[in-house]
């Protein structure tokens, strides 16, 4: 009886022992170098910066799951996250509730395969919906040249943008595992730790699939529209993403339509898509179809920045709008009837550069490779454009003029640095 006895409370203590380190398998604070196996960690959102917060990660298990908080206790809890099948691996989405604006989110990924947590990670939320002040970057072409694309990821990483506008052309090949590899570990620091929304590219359209699986974004119309057009709301402004792949869609035109016209109140219109209009590089031309459709609706609801890229250099168009005249500029940039379309086009994240020349319609072009800072206040829009160094290469301000009779240096604020 009593050997009986021994036996049973050894069992018993050995079952407790196994249940405690299988619990502890689980708790944040063990880390088994589990980030080398979740990777392409990058930050979507469904709806705006703060709403529809998503966070997708790859990795070979079966299942993950998310510890976080706005301290290092995690006081959110654990959640799990959605698996779906990636270009490799799986794909592991989480989705945060609305989340507070300006505050440092604390987490760690958790693999099952590994049975560990990852390090410690943050990310800092953007300032509140309702903000008139918050800052940007625009970045483009991307695709072949890796040590580039570093150099400008890493650049972009310093400048602390509350999110990021991309405008295509993110790899070389859409279809390429490698290449989507070496984007995402060629900029992992700023693609781990900074919001981005994506328009595609030619390149990245090489398979639509894979690019639509990749990112989480809005779209075009919430739940059962399509992630390859969309738009946002943050602040005063309304931010436009287009499908240059399909310029010629009436589908999307109407859909321009309706968004514009639900937005006609705002006081920044911004519209972001791969192919430009007005452009001295390579790809001249290749939107002059759409000048009475895309660029028709732009003028009519006086949009005030466009962001392109496709050609590989930094481009600014002097104030634009075709209702007035397709020959010369406008006096000043705005929204206001006569009043002109500000084009850029910063098509400079590593892809071969282009040579630049000039035209009637551009302010300046730079065949560097760049970045470029919006920081928008009450009633300005200022622009800083970099190039991969960190060396200034053009600046100016859009100023919201609502009276329409401001002059001209008021409205093209703005200079070149070499």
């Amino acid at each position: 009886m009593k050997i009986l006895k021994t036996v049973t409370y050894t069992l018993a203590i050995c079952f407790m022992l196994s249940s405690t380190y299988a619990q502890n398998a689980i708790i944040p604070g063990q880390t088994k170098n589990t980030d080398a196996f979740i990777q392409h960690i990058r930050w979507g959102s469904s709806k705006n910066p703060l709403e529809g917060l998503t966070i997708t990660w790859k990795s070979a298990g079966e299942n993950g799951r998310i510890r976080w908080g706005y301290t290092h206790a995690y006081e959110q809890g654990i959640f799990s996250a959605i698996r779906r099948k990636g270009y490799a691996d799986n794909f592991f989405n989480y989705t945060f509730p609305t989340v507070k604006a300006s505050r440092t989110i604390y987490y760690k990924l958790f693999d099952v395969q590994q049975g560990s947590w990852t390090a410690e990670k943050t990310y800092q939320t953007a300032p509140s919906v309702n903000t008139k002040e918050f800052s940007f970057l625009a970045i483009g072409d991307s695709r072949t040249g890796l040590n580039i694309w570093n150099e400008v990821a890493n650049l972009a990483h310093t400048k602390t943008p509350d999110f990021t506008i991309f405008s295509g052309d993110i790899v070389n090949s859409g279809k390429s595992t490698a290449d989507w590899d070496n984007w995402f570990s060629n900029g992992k620091t700023f693609i781990e730790n900074n919001l981005i929304f994506h328009s595609m590219g030619n390149h990245d359209a090489a398979s639509v699939p894979t690019y639509q699986n990749v990112f989480e974004l809005p779209k075009s119309v919430p739940e059962s529209g399509t992630n390859l057009y969309y738009s946002f709301t943050y602040g005063e402004a309304v931010f436009i993403s287009l499908n240059s792949e399909d310029a010629a869609g009436t589908a999307q035109y109407n859909w321009l339509l309706k968004t514009l016209k639900a937005n006609a109140t705002k006081k920044w219109k911004i519209i972001f898509f791969h192919k430009p209009f007005y452009t001295v590089g390579a790809h001249s031309g290749e939107m002059d179809a759409y000048f009475n459709t895309w660029w028709k609706a732009f003028d009519d609801y006086g949009v005030d920045l466009i962001v392109n890229g496709h050609d590989h250099m930094y481009e600014r168009t002097k104030p634009l709008n075709r209702n007035v005249s397709t020959t010369v500029p406008v006096a000043q940039y705005g929204s206001l009837p006569g009043q002109g379309r500000c084009e850029i086009v910063c098509g400079g994240a590593g892809a071969p550069l282009y040579a630049v020349s000039s035209n009637w319609f551009i302010e300046i072009a730079e065949s560097k490779y760049n970045l470029c800072k919006f920081d928008v206040t009450d009633n300005r829009i200022c622009n800083t454009t970099f190039d991969n160094k960190g060396k200034v290469i053009d600046s100016f301000c859009l100023t919201k003029n609502t009276s329409g009779k401001g002059k001209r240096k008021l409205a093209r604020t703005g200079h070149r640095k070499h």
